[in-house]
Order: C-alpha cells, then structure tokens, then sequence
C-alpha cells in the first residue's frame, strides 16, 4: 500500500482545530460521534450483561428480519441503511420488522478491552460466546415465539451461520452476502483473516504513525485513526471497495477489529479454531448467497466450501461490484431477497 500525505494532514488539522477550541480529542464527540453508553439519547438495547446501538424500523407484527454487520468492529448497521429504501414500488418494512444493531465493541455500541490485549485476541467480552448471546437475545426480546430471518454481511454471514448452526428450529431465512469461512479449516487456509478489515498489518504499521503514538486504552482516538486510516485507502484492495460512493460506518470499533475472533475463536497467534457449521445439516430451508463479481478474496469459488456445509442453497452474483455490494448494489440485493423469500416462507408465517 502507497502512504498519502493526505491522511497525515487530515489528522493533524483536526486536532490542531480541536486544540484551538480549547476542546480534547479524548473527550467523547469530539473525534467521533459517542457511543450508548455517552448518549442515552441514542437507540439502544441492553442484553447479555452489554449495550447495543440498535434501531427498529416497520410494523412489529410483521416477520422479523435481523441484519448482521461486517467485522468485527470495522463495521456498523449504518451501511445497511439502504436497505429502507423503496425499490420498484416495493420495501422490505412493507413486509417485515426490520432490526439492525451495531454489535458489541463496534458502531456506537459499548466498548471493550484494549490494543495491547486485543493483538493477542483475549477481549473476554468480544468472545463468539458472547456475539452469540446478544443475538439470542435480541431474538428472545423481538421474536419470542416466531422464527426470524437473517441477513448477515461478510463477518455478519459467518455471525448469521454461527446462529443457525445454534438454533436451526429458530430461523425461518438466511440471506448472506459474501459471509466469511463457516469453520477454522477453511478460514485457515486463507493468507489473509476474512473477519477482520486487517488495517493493522506491518505493512501499515510501519508508516501509519497514530498506531505508534496513541495509547492502547484511547477508544475515541483509536477508532477516529483507523477510521480515518479505512476511508483514505488503507483497506485490502483485493475487496474493490468503490472509491467513489464509499460504504458509511458510524464509528470504527478498533479494539474489537484487532480481537478478530477472540478467544473461542482464535488462538493468540492467530490461528482460528472456530466452527459454525457441525449442525448445518440440520437447516434444510433453502439458504440465499449474495456476491460480487470484483471480490478477489470471497470469490464465488470460495463460497462452494460454505456451501458444502448446506443441504439446500443458491447463490447469485452481481457483476462489477466488490465487497461493499450491499451499499453499491442494494437494489439487487432487495429484488433477490423478496424473490427468495416468497419461494422460501409459507404464506402463513407472512
């Protein structure tokens, strides 16, 4: 990767305006918008011991649908935002109750641990056991006594699969657009971790100066640098994430990044040890896979390992678009999930 002197600047002069204002880029909004626990005026729900930036939206009596970020931590449920938009007369609100949440550690969710713990993936909190718990509750609180259906993106696919490898009498749908590995012997056989955006390789370290000079415990300065870091061209480029109309995120969750898939699910040295897919076969409903054409990591060759996992599934592509599709090419993604989702659900759950 080339280092601009653009990021240097953009740093600089916005903590050299904030100085000036007699303000602290530690102090909580000052960087980066604040998290729940800062703003009670924020949406959120509190489950599994934490609290969650999570926002409703359509008729709670219709079906819920639950979408699962990227990540860890480089993603939020702002990049689905879209997904409320009305497409050839038609919304998914229309339909179904609509929950998206940004998941512990990330988005304006609450935060956890720090850098120096984080390298070695042992944040006990940002554990599988615990994104598992949240999400069982979320369903628990929404859905009591109905199936719901799962939209999961990238880390958010593999998030989706780990819930209906738990609970497969529990989901009635599964959309996932490029999901990550289902297990450990998949994921390493990749030189590169799928969960993680992998912002803080050598390679990036060696010249991008915030990681040398801010403490392990800043969260506000921490996430305002590699936010920075992400949307100024220092992501993989194997993902072709559109320069242009650039996937949006609240508020990078640096800490849970590095974590990757903590401790259940990741040795310190990095190697996975993860597996969502021993009950896969017991989901016999179709399952829907989303991918771009561009990707050169989650490849639709690559998504034939998951699905092995799967007794049932079908995948579409769509062409010249790269890992962010579900804000480039959220249109498609709509007609797909309403295509499948009539095929899939009885009349009756709708």
């Amino acid at each position: 990767m080339k280092f601009k002197l653009k990021h240097l600047v953009v740093v600089f002069f916005s903590l050299l305006f904030l100085v000036a204002c007699e303000k602290s880029p530690n102090q909580a909004g000052n960087l980066v918008p604040k998290t729940v626990d800062e703003d009670p005026n924020l949406p959120a729900v509190e489950v599994n011991q934490t609290k969650l930036h999570l926002q409703t939206f359509g008729n709670p009596d219709n079906p819920v649908m639950i979408f699962l970020h990227g990540g860890p931590g480089a993603g939020d449920y702002r990049c689905f935002m879209r997904f409320l938009d009305t497409y050839n007369g038609y919304n998914l609100t229309d339909e179904y109750y609509i929950i998206m949440y940004d998941q512990r550690g990330a988005g304006l969710s609450r935060r956890y641990g720090n850098t120096d713990v984080a390298e070695l993936h042992q944040v006990e909190e940002l554990s599988l056991a615990n994104y598992l718990k949240d999400l069982e509750e979320i369903v628990n609180i929404y859905s009591p006594n109905n199936k719901v259906i799962l939209f999961g993106h990238s880390w958010g696919g593999m998030h989706a699969i780990m819930y209906v490898n738990a609970h497969p009498e529990k989901v009635a749908a599964v959309i996932l657009s490029e999901p990550g590995s289902f297990n450990a012997d998949i994921e390493n056989e990749l030189s590169i971790s799928i969960a993680s955006t992998n912002l803080f390789g050598e390679e990036t370290n060696d010249f991008y100066w915030a990681h040398q000079n801010i403490s392990p415990d800043d969260q506000n300065m921490l996430d305002y640098s590699y936010m920075n870091g992400f949307y100024n061209g220092l992501g993989l480029a194997a993902y072709h994430f559109d320069e242009v109309d650039k996937l949006p995120i609240f508020r990078f969750g640096t800490v849970a990044n590095i974590n990757d898939l903590g401790p259940d699910g990741e040795t310190p040295d990095g190697v996975f040890t993860f597996d969502f897919s021993q009950n896969l076969h017991n989901f016999t409903t179709k399952v829907l896979f989303i991918n771009g054409s561009l990707n050169e990591i989650l490849t639709p060759e690559f998504q034939e390992k998951n699905r092995a996992f799967l007794p049932n599934s079908e995948i579409k592509i769509i062409e010249n678009v790269g890992h962010d599709l579900i804000w480039t090419a959220t249109a498609d993604h709509v007609a797909f999930m309403k295509e499948y989702l009539d095929e899939v659900l009885p009349t009756s759950y709708k």
